[in-house]
């Protein structure tokens, strides 16, 4: 549990730390942003790391019984929460609806799986990241609108909306082997 935790601060931490955009841009200017890039990247990956191998070794502790409908649900919160992650990083018509489309399918991620893994393991994971999920929500509304970027073509959304569909059928497939469960 204690490998998890700290994968869970160190991921989390350096993520919480970007929000703090004075003390972001101090360090920045200090260090330079090629420094703190890499070095924030390379925090985060640790991080990341640790939270797989630590989610992986922690002992099983039931904290509720997963209802029923839920594994019926996950595949529906899944292509929508996919398509959040992969559009936030494009000029997606999504971001039209919403400035943070990857905490929004990092949100619906977190919360299906919440409902479909009642152990405490499981809450520490998934509960972590749909509470900073509707923090990075929050502490995006604190700052200045971006300036404002012409939707993609329909044709790139489109793409993007094939790219979600195949990466979507591949997690399935391969959902067994990665992480031990299947969907269906």
């Amino acid at each position: 549990m204690g490998i998890l935790l700290i994968g869970l601060v160190l991921f989390f931490g350096v993520h919480c730390f970007t929000s703090l955009r004075v003390r972001r841009q101090q360090l920045i200017d200090r260090v330079g942003e090629l420094r703190y890039k890499m070095v924030y990247s390379l925090i985060a990956i640790v991080g990341l790391v640790l939270i797989a191998w630590g989610y992986s070794r922690t002992s099983y502790v039931a904290l509720w019984q997963a209802p029923g409908w839920g594994r019926s649900l996950a595949p529906f919160f899944m292509l929508p929460a996919l398509y959040g992650v992969i559009a936030a990083n494009t000029p997606s018509r999504l971001k039209l609806i919403t400035r943070n489309p990857m905490a929004w399918g990092t949100l619906l991620w977190a919360a299906i799986h919440l409902v479909n893994n009642g152990d405490l393991a499981s809450l520490l994971l998934f509960g972590s990241f749909a509470a900073f999920s509707v923090f990075n929500m929050w502490s995006t509304k604190q700052r200045p609108l971006p300036p404002s970027i012409a939707p993609q073509s329909f044709g790139k959304e489109a793409f993007l909306l094939l790219l979600t569909v195949l990466l979507y059928l591949g997690l399935v497939m391969f959902h067994p082997v990665l992480f031990g469960v299947s969907v269906f």
